[in-house]
């Protein structure tokens, strides 16, 4: 996947033209360059972009840099990258999952257990320990829902 950056550049509010404008990448997690100074492509009307591969589930700061015929105040626009949309599509994935797929209490185990299951409603894909503060078995009673399914 790709993603493409963005950056305006204005010289005392107008749109700067013609620059050979730059841009930096850094990890976030480590601070590392992964993009130095490389040049980005004029879109018109003081918009410059360049086209990054971002590593999945990596942050990113970047700096564009406008160049020297800019003033220092207009000179560069500075911007982040957070993630990527195959990270973001998992994680929205694993939130859908615990909103919709089937809920059920297992009381054949101890501690008894809060399960939940797969798209399917077949596999327990996780399943969560269940007990009071104290630490005593929890039980039902006849009529106590255990049993969620599948919202409609």
């Amino acid at each position: 996947m790709t993603a493409t950056i963005f950056a305006a550049f204005a010289n005392i509010g107008t749109p700067a033209t013609g620059l050979s404008a730059t841009i930096r990448i850094r990890r976030a997690d480590t601070q590392a360059l992964v993009v130095t100074d490389s040049a980005m492509t004029e879109q018109g009307d003081g918009a410059y972009s360049f086209v990054f591969a971002p590593v999945d589930g990596i942050d990113y700061s970047i700096r564009s840099d406008g160049g020297v015929t800019l003033a220092d105040s207009d000179r560069y626009v500075f911007g982040s990258l957070s993630g990527t949309a195959e990270a973001r599509e998992g994680e929205i994935a694993e939130i859908l999952d615990v909103l919709i797929n089937r809920l059920e209490w297992d009381f054949t185990v101890t501690p008894a257990r809060l399960n939940q299951y797969d798209r399917a409603g077949v596999a327990v894909v996780r399943f969560w320990e269940m007990g009071t503060n104290a630490g005593e078995k929890v039980v039902t009673h006849l009529g106590v829902q255990t049993k969620r399914g599948v919202p409609q």
